[in-house]
């Protein structure tokens, strides 16, 4: 019985310690205040607007929640830029660049908002964020992949497709993108473009980009091998007038294109 007692009053202490902060939390979500729920609901409820394109709950919660961040991210550091961007929202990405977002804030492998929407093929994102100073340079900390490496690597289905690639392409070469950066395994953007069969990308890359049609990865493979291995007869025919010549033979006498963790040692 006396142990009964004791166990109602110590729940009736732990109700009287926690009950007001409950309940200051609670008033923090419903009341715009000094103590807000802006410290604690904010960041997440941006970031998923941010991810749906929501521009007009953004809008709301950038001005109307005093403490909203407009740089706030996920737990793997994804921002709600860069969430936007990814999506494809551009009206979004304004909003929150508006409101003060890093366009050159980099998730935990270094990925940017730019590369994000690079690699999703999104050309007015990618022209938003490049004209809010971008670096168009920047490589992730992962395998040194760029904005331009990532836009050349997208899958060649139609041609739509290629036609984004080409576009995400000129606008980065156009604010400068080095053609010839190449990641932890010396592929370049001029590789991807080539396997994928992007030929107007290609002829970007080599005629305004500068890009080296002779560079091997560090397989010693060129990317006319790998446009000679997957067939990209109009990718092929892109070099001619580069420096290279039909020899596109391995020590293996067959026309080859390493491809990234693939073994290379000579059979």
């Amino acid at each position: 019985m006396a142990n009964s007692t004791t166990s109602r009053a110590s729940a009736r202490r732990a109700v009287g310690v926690f009950a007001p902060l409950a309940a200051l939390v609670i008033w923090g979500c419903l009341v715009p205040a000094p103590v807000d729920c802006g410290y604690i609901f904010a960041d997440h409820k941006l970031v998923t607007a941010a991810a749906a394109g929501h521009t007009a709950g953004l809008t709301t919660m950038l001005s109307w929640w005093s403490r909203s961040d407009a740089n706030a991210a996920d737990s793997h550091g994804v921002s709600a830029l860069m969430h936007a961007a990814q999506s494809g929202h551009t009206e979004a990405v304004n909003v929150l660049l508006g409101a003060g977002a890093d366009a050159e804030a980099a998730d935990t492998i270094g990925d940017t908002s730019l590369s994000r929407a690079a690699r999703a093929g999104h050309v007015e994102v990618v022209k938003a964020l490049l004209g809010a100073g971008a670096d168009a340079n920047v490589a992730n900390i992962r395998d040194g992949s760029t904005a331009l490496l990532y836009a050349s690597q997208r899958v060649h289905t139609d041609d739509d497709a290629s036609s984004t690639v080409y576009a995400v392409v000129k606008e980065l070469l156009d604010a400068g993108a080095r053609a010839n950066d190449a990641n932890m395994d010396g592929w370049t953007a001029l590789f991807y473009a080539s396997q994928h069969g992007h030929t107007q990308a290609l002829n970007a890359l080599l005629w305004t980009g500068g890009a080296d049609a002779n560079a091997a990865n560090n397989a010693g493979s060129t990317a006319l091998m790998c446009a000679a291995q997957q067939g990209r007869a109009g990718a092929v025919r892109r070099y001619s007038g580069k420096g290279r010549t039909p020899a596109l033979w391995t020590w293996t006498g067959t026309p080859r294109c390493f491809m990234r963790h693939e073994q290379t040692t000579p059979r």
